[in-house]
């Protein structure tokens, strides 16, 4: 019997386990992988990129426990909450613990998937394929070619494309300064003594600020409806995560009324610094959006170097001002961090099965 053909695309943190599994269950399978090199957003990339990245001095939110892969665990000596360099590593082991190099293929872009034309009747999709090695960029030439395959995992993680506001602030155009998106960010250097404004309080904003405030001028935070701040650290030095999914709180999260429970979470949050005095405060409860995850957010408040503003009313030519009339005049950069989105090769194309 002829064995199914599927196609994987990406071989990030998602792409790996897929290779994986579909081999475990007899499938014909291909990976490609547009990067020189798996790890996917936990491979640092220092240069401007359309691909997801993370910063170069970025650690994962959520412990080795609880990000591990069930049949491969990190090794005792990793950190509860890995360095992105670590984290690629342990990617990297996964992939030669199990094999999985022989299936990918490197410099490998899906540019598109379609359903084949006799898809009611075969469920195949077509595959729009480009060879990126460096040998046909120097000689400017596109390898390009499709493929059938039966199925498509589709791997390529939710922070590829930077998500912009919708509608420039007033006098955006004005300014003199810089305007960036946090998808752009890679590290510190450039900023020393810079006056920045950051926009968005998710967690990439938040480890922008935390990270610039100990060398720039002065940081603003804009945060439009607040949020709840959870420490990776919990009680007695334990992971946040390993204490809240234990099955006694699981019990407690499925029995007890929601109410109870986001107060329960919400005034232990507070015990560490109270939200509304900071300017944190959200209306929505704990468990009504993603939390920021960040371990020193509350200390570089209360040293001055981090300052909560509210939304930007206007932007002049060298500062902004805000909605509760406080102004800044001597803004250097703007960086907007209003998260990004991911995008498939069906959506970038429209399934048209065009290159």
């Amino acid at each position: 019997m002829v064995k199914k053909r599927i196609c994987v695309v990406g071989a990030g943190a998602a792409g790996l386990p897929s290779i994986r599994h579909a081999l475990l269950y007899g499938f014909d399978v291909t990976c490609y992988e547009a990067q020189g090199e798996i790890g996917g957003l936990w491979r640092f990339k220092p240069e401007e990129t359309d691909e997801a990245s993370v910063m170069k001095s970025t650690v994962i939110n959520s412990s080795k426990e609880m990000t591990a892969y069930s049949d491969f665990p990190p090794p005792p000596t990793a950190a509860n909450f890995m360095h992105n360099t670590h984290m690629c590593k342990y990617l990297e082991d996964y992939a030669e613990h199990f094999k999985l190099a022989q299936y990918i293929k490197l410099f490998h872009k899906v540019h598109n998937v379609e359903r084949a034309p006799d898809f009611a009747k075969t469920g195949k999709w077509i595959a729009y394929l480009e060879d990126l090695n460096p040998y046909w960029q120097i000689h400017r030439t596109k390898k390009q070619w499709t493929e059938v395959f039966d199925g498509v995992l589709v791997c390529t993680g939710h922070h590829t494309i930077p998500y912009w506001p919708k509608d420039p602030w007033p006098g955006q155009s004005d300014f003199k300064g810089q305007i960036m998106h946090a998808h752009s960010y890679k590290d510190h250097r450039g900023f020393e003594d810079k006056t920045v404004v950051i926009v968005g309080v998710g967690n990439s904003g938040g480890d922008i600020a935390v990270e610039l405030s100990k060398i720039a001028k002065q940081v603003y935070v804009v945060s439009r409806r607040g949020t709840w701040v959870l420490n990776r650290v919990y009680d007695y030095g334990r992971p946040s995560d390993c204490f809240l999914n234990t099955r006694v709180n699981n019990f407690f999260w499925h029995n007890l009324p929601e109410w109870l429970v986001n107060k329960a979470v919400q005034d232990k949050l507070n015990q560490r610094f109270d939200h509304e005095v900071f300017g944190l405060k959200p209306s929505h409860g704990v468990f009504g959006h993603h939390p920021m995850i960040d371990d020193e957010l509350p200390n570089q408040i209360t040293s001055g170097t981090i300052t909560i503003e509210p939304v930007i009313e206007n932007i002049t030519e060298h500062g902004v001002q805000f909605t509760d009339e406080t102004r800044v005049d001597d803004v250097d950069t703007i960086i907007v961090s209003t998260a990004t989105r991911s995008i498939s090769p069906c959506e970038m194309h429209s399934c048209t099965g065009k290159y």
